[in-house]
């Protein structure tokens, strides 16, 4: 597991167990493939959702790109049902990461068009199988295959995002790893929701104006080590 990875489980945590919003979901242990991080019929509204974690510069104040995992699954998410999407921001600091920021964004079906454009369910499934495809078709080995798959799976991008809303699409092509990804400008994302009168809320703790997301109060100190490291509110 990366650390990005890590820090993304424990912060899930911390949302689930400490927020003092998700109360069914506190000791809730979910497998890495299940569809939400916190199911419908553990959430006090009956909307699932998902916890994210993404990294912010705070010398350019760029907002971040959300990485969402697996395309297929975040298209069926959005586009079957209404979901919760909780993407917390943060900055490293030497052995700690400071989560300053924590957006609650309301994702509804209504926004398919701005999100995927004129995409279809087909059109995602087919460029995963397509990478799939490439990654073991050519017969030669090691680099010179990823790349060629990697080549090939650039152009289709290109032709599929001609038609495509907000969402990237992203292929993961490595030696262990060939599938299709997706991701999100939080800006972007953020309009998105303003344009369709959804719900969505900023909790802020920049500039020490100290503010708080359930119980968990803001900024946020994580430790960068291991996964299930101790918090704590910065002074």
């Amino acid at each position: 597991m990366t650390a990005e990875q890590q820090h993304g489980k424990s912060f899930e945590a911390l949302v689930k167990q400490s927020s003092g919003l998700f109360p069914k979901a506190a000791n809730l242990k979910i497998k890495h493939t299940a569809i939400f991080d916190i199911p419908g019929e553990f959430t006090e509204d009956s909307i699932p959702a998902s916890i994210k974690l993404a990294k912010c510069d705070l010398a350019t104040g760029t907002q971040p790109t959300l990485g969402l995992s697996d395309a297929r699954r975040f298209y069926q998410c959005t586009t079957s049902g209404t979901m919760r999407l909780i993407a917390g921001i943060y900055a490293p600091a030497s052995s700690l990461i400071n989560v300053y920021t924590i957006h609650d964004m309301i994702i509804t079906p209504e926004m398919k068009t701005i999100l995927w454009g004129d995409l279809e369910a087909e059109d995602i499934h087919e460029f995963s199988d397509r990478i799939a495809e490439w990654s073991k078709k050519d017969s030669d080995s090691g680099i010179r295959k990823r790349t060629n798959a990697q080549r090939l799976a650039k152009r289709y991008k290109g032709i599929l995002m001609q038609r495509g809303g907000i969402v990237s699409l992203n292929q993961k092509i490595n030696s262990t790893n060939h599938r299709l990804q997706c991701s999100v400008n939080l800006t972007h994302l953020r309009a998105a929701c303003r344009d369709k009168g959804n719900s969505f809320s900023t909790f802020s703790g920049f500039s020490g104006d100290k503010r708080s997301y359930g119980l968990l109060s803001l900024p946020l100190a994580m430790s960068a080590g291991r996964r299930g490291a101790g918090t704590r509110a910065l002074a």
